[in-house]
This record gives structure tokens, C-alpha cells and sequence, in this order.
């Protein structure tokens, strides 16, 4: 039997959720190159802002995550080659006839890219769910326009909604804390388990839903009754030696070129049912009409 061991802190904290590392230092970095920028150009000392320049520069890099510090890594080395020409012109008694259009063109180019960072970085945000870090309902729903986009076209694909059992007797048992930690357990577990290129997505609660591309109907219920066993067969650990099981059920659905992508999230919520009317721990494979008008895609349990 796996084990898999979850450290629960002594006492457990509700932490920010909304707090973006990246996003926090790109927007402190931008204020700090605005206010070394300015005093240069006002003939100020900049010794101070540029030394604030250099913390909002540095400070950030032991947080960072492996796929972002690329990024980080180039706003560096662009930030410090500036810095070294204005400040070896930082004696100059009229620093604006120093402005050429070189130097104008390499300081703007810095600050789009820092802001480009940014937006990008919010517009990142704005499509993940907080709890997990999973792709949320807006990313869902490009995602589906997509795929389904592809099956018009030829390609296979399914969708399945995957639903963690008993989910409100666990919150009962082990508190609400302890809930939002098996959510994300179980986001870790359906994305280690996954293929690297299909979708894994919270929908909302303890629901979450799965676009996977290029497989037939029988190919993707033996993925997911894959993940019910594997999951099922597996512990988790409360640091005071406790173990307590998680369980899923899955329904699933293909995507077909003559329908809705909104009637298979109907045929694989309804197939959900039956797999949580048989027992749970078990997937289900729905069934796709053409003629079915969409109905809504998951409704609450």
C-alpha cells in the first residue's frame, strides 16, 4: 500500500491564498526602478533609490519558484546593465544631454518588459484558483471552446468530472483547514498522475474537471478507474501519526463533434451520479446525444 505523508503544522493556519510572490516583487520593483529613474533625471543623488533598486532586485530570487526565475533572471541582467551606464553618468552635471536615443530605447524597453511581466502575471492570477494553484472556471471554459474546436476537426478527446467523496463528513471530522488541505492533496495527486498535456481544472467545491485530449471513451475510463484505485490505495498522514483515506468519483464523457461541449459535462455529470449511486470510488462513462440540449454542468451535492 502507498504511503504518502501530508506534515500537518501543530496548529493549523488559514494562510493568504491570494498572495503572489512574483506579482508582489514585480510591482515593487517597478515603483523602485520609477523612483531611481526620476531622481537620475532630476540631477538628484541616487545612491539611496539605488540601493532600494538593488533590494527589490535581489530580495525576491530565494522565493522564487524554478519557472520563474527565467524571467527574473533576464529583468536582472537588463536592470544591472542600465545600472551600470547611468551610474558611471551620474557625475554629469546635465545628465539629460546624456539621454540619447540608444540609451532612451534600452531604458523603455526595461520598463515594458517589466510591465509585461506583470500583466501577464495578473492575467495568469486572474485564471487560477487560489486554494489549489489548479486552471479555474474562465480557464476551463477557453479550454473547452478549444478542445472542442479540435474534436470538429477529427481529434478524440474526453471530459470527466471528478467529485472527492464524503468530502462534507471529512470537514465534519477533521475541520475546515484540514478540508482545504485534501483539495489540495487530491490537485497534486490528479496532476502527478495526468499526462503533462491534459487539463486539470477546480470547478468549484470538492469538484474538479479533466479535458483529456486524444483519448477514446475506453482509454479514459481506465484512467480514471486508475485514479480511483490508486488513490483509494493510498494514506495520508496528520503529523501525530493519524492516517485518513481519500476516495473519488468520476464521471466521464466524450466530446463529439456533433454536440456541445456543455452536453458531455451534462452526460459526465450524470454518469458521476451513478458511479456515487454504486458506492463511490468508482468512475462511470455517460453517454452523449446529439439531439440533448446543454444542461448545467454540475450541480451541487
Amino acid at each position: 500500500m502507498e504511503k504518502r505523508s501530508w506534515q500537518k503544522p501543530k496548529s493549523l493556519q488559514l494562510r493568504d491564498e491570494g498572495q503572489d510572490i512574483v506579482l508582489a516583487a514585480l510591482d515593487r520593483l517597478i515603483n523602485a526602478w520609477n523612483v531611481y529613474w526620476s531622481a537620475w533625471l532630476d540631477q538628484m543623488d541616487t545612491r539611496e533609490a539605488e540601493q532600494s533598486l538593488l533590494r527589490a532586485l535581489h530580495d525576491p530570487e530565494p522565493s522564487l519558484r524554478e519557472e520563474d526565475r527565467r524571467t527574473w533572471s533576464m529583468l536582472e541582467q537588463a536592470c544591472h546593465a542600465l545600472l551600470h551606464e547611468l551610474r558611471a553618468d551620474a557625475s554629469s552635471k546635465n545628465r539629460h544631454d546624456l539621454c540619447d536615443r540608444t540609451l532612451l530605447q534600452r531604458v523603455s524597453r526595461f520598463q515594458n518588459d517589466c510591465w509585461n511581466a506583470l500583466l501577464q502575471r495578473q492575467r495568469a492570477q486572474s485564471e487560477a484558483d487560489a486554494l489549489t494553484g489548479l486552471a479555474n472556471r474562465r480557464r476551463l471554459a477557453q479550454d473547452l471552446r478549444r478542445q472542442h474546436s479540435m474534436v470538429q476537426r477529427g481529434a478524440a478527446a474526453c471530459v470527466a468530472i471528478v467529485d472527492l467523496d464524503h468530502f462534507k463528513a471529512f470537514n465534519d471530522q477533521h475541520g475546515h483547514l484540514a478540508g482545504d488541505q485534501a483539495l489540495r492533496i487530491l490537485a497534486d495527486f490528479l496532476r502527478s498522475s495526468l499526462r503533462p498535456y491534459d487539463g486539470v481544472y477546480r470547478f468549484g467545491g470538492e469538484e474538479f474537471i479533466l479535458i483529456l485530449p486524444g483519448m477514446t471513451e475506453s482509454c479514459a475510463l481506465r484512467t480514471a478507474n486508475r485514479l480511483c484505485e490508486h488513490l483509494l490505495a493510498s494514506r495520508q498522514y496528520f503529523d501525530d501519526g493519524r492516517s485518513f483515506g481519500l476516495s473519488i468519483s468520476i464521471g466521464i464523457a466524450a466530446l463529439t463533434a456533433d454536440s456541445s461541449y456543455e452536453t458531455a459535462l451534462a452526460a459526465a455529470d450524470a454518469a458521476l451520479y451513478q458511479a456515487k449511486a454504486e458506492g463511490r470510488g468508482r468512475a462511470k462513462l455517460g453517454v452523449v446525444r446529439a439531439s440533448e440540449k446543454p444542461q448545467p454542468a454540475v450541480s451541487s451535492r
